[in-house]
């Protein structure tokens, strides 16, 4: 379990110890930080001694220092390295009121590139401060990873700016521009994508979590007047009006494997990402970054499906596997049948089903296949359901896995 947490002012005075808080811009962060740090720890789950959490993106340590002193359990910490990369290392953080250093060791990789250099299911709980919304590619690369590393029932804790923040429907009335300003130091210094509560909740829950806790908070950090803070206060009481507040904060459960699901609310260009993680493809919750060209939108009919056009192809992580198997509805045909082909590499299978109805059709791997396939899907005949929907549908797959 959690220490009892300090106030602000006791937890400035404690951090102020530390040899390495010094310097005007240090001391600015400490100042506009340590609020909103205290927050995201109240989020903490209890832990005991022998419980492990990592805290990722570490650096300048502030709360590294009160995690150390008012969470139980053992802390790892990882720093985050730019796009040329970066190297491992050991720190110690001396203060004054204390005998011994606190000495620990770190890793240096990139969120949202590199493969965490963690076995999986190894830690009671990830924290992931004022970062997420410096990822210029990919973030669900980091909720992936982290869910991997992550004990069942294990817990992901995040902080960001929330996009809705009253600060910024100040500027758009005063016809100032909302958008972070650029740094002189990279574009991963940047905010390159902030979210609002709503859309980061669905980010989390598609991709193996349940969301247990989320708010909005005030954040003294933030400068504007005192007067639009009351007002965000007393919105912020209002169901019709929450979520305006400065920072958001969430906790996470792992609830599911590791998986890579983009939602199109966020991101644009889905299919290039080429994160082939899975051997199988549910449309109730396909990993967008497997299906490849050619699906339109998932529908619930049930069961849940997704419309190809004349040519579509998905990918799907091999590991020995023989066969490919596709479940679909044929949708309308020519003739009352439906024809086409299911293409891997250089082999290929024909089909010949009825009209408007469910089909299983397998196909034979080629013997040369490695880590994935690709997979083609070819009708010789698309047509358009109609007056209101004119766009051309192939096969409602609702299905693919390998054995």
């Amino acid at each position: 379990m959690k220490n009892r947490l300090p106030n602000p002012d006791t937890a400035r005075q404690f951090l102020v110890g530390f040899e390495h808080v010094e310097g005007e811009g240090l001391q600015y962060y400490l100042n506009t930080a340590v609020d909103r740090i205290l927050t995201t720890m109240e989020l903490l789950p209890d832990l005991g001694p022998d419980s492990l959490a990592l805290e990722l993106a570490a650096q300048p340590y502030l709360m590294t220092g009160l995690l150390h002193r008012y969470l139980p359990s053992r802390i790892h910490v990882a720093n985050e390295g730019d796009f040329s990369g970066g190297i491992d290392g050991e720190i110690e953080l001396v203060h004054r009121d204390m005998p011994n250093p606190i000495r620990f060791s770190y890793e240096k990789f990139n969120l949202e590139f590199d493969d965490y250099p963690y076995p999986d299911e190894t830690y009671d709980l990830v924290m992931l401060c004022e970062t997420i919304e410096h990822l210029a590619w990919d973030p669900v690369h980091t909720l992936h990873e982290v869910n991997r590393i992550l004990k069942p029932g294990g817990h992901f804790v995040v902080s960001t700016p929330n996009a809705f923040r009253l600060e910024n429907f100040k500027k758009i009335l005063q016809w100032k521009n909302f958008y972070p300003p650029y740094s002189g130091w990279s574009w991963t210094s940047r905010h390159n994508r902030e979210f609002v509560p709503y859309e980061l909740k669905n980010l989390f829950e598609v991709n193996g979590y349940e969301v247990e806790e989320i708010q909005t908070r005030y954040d003294p950090g933030y400068d504007y007047s005192r007067w639009l803070k009351v007002i965000g206060r007393l919105l912020d009481s209002a169901p019709v009006a929450r979520g305006v507040l400065d920072v958001i904060h969430m906790r996470a459960r792992k609830t599911g494997d590791p998986r890579y699901s983009y939602p199109d609310d966020i991101f644009a260009d889905r299919y290039a990402y080429s994160r082939i993680n899975s051997s199988v493809i549910d449309m109730s919750d396909a990993p967008e970054s497997q299906l490849t060209s050619g699906f339109y939108l998932r529908e619930v009919w049930p069961p849940c499906v997704r419309w190809t056009n004349g040519h579509a192809s998905a990918t799907l992580k091999c590991d020995g596997h023989a066969t490919l198997n596709v479940k679909f509805y044929s949708g309308e045909g020519m003739n009352g049948r439906v024809r086409g082909e299911i293409i891997t590499g250089d082999t290929n299978t024909r089909f010949d089903v009825e009209s408007a109805s469910w089909n299983t059709v397998s196909h034979s791997l080629p013997s040369h296949t490695t880590d994935s396939v690709e997979v083609k899907f070819i009708n010789e005949y698309v047509p358009t359901a109609g007056i209101h929907d004119s766009r051309p549908l192939g096969l409602a797959i609702s299905r693919i896995w390998l054995e």
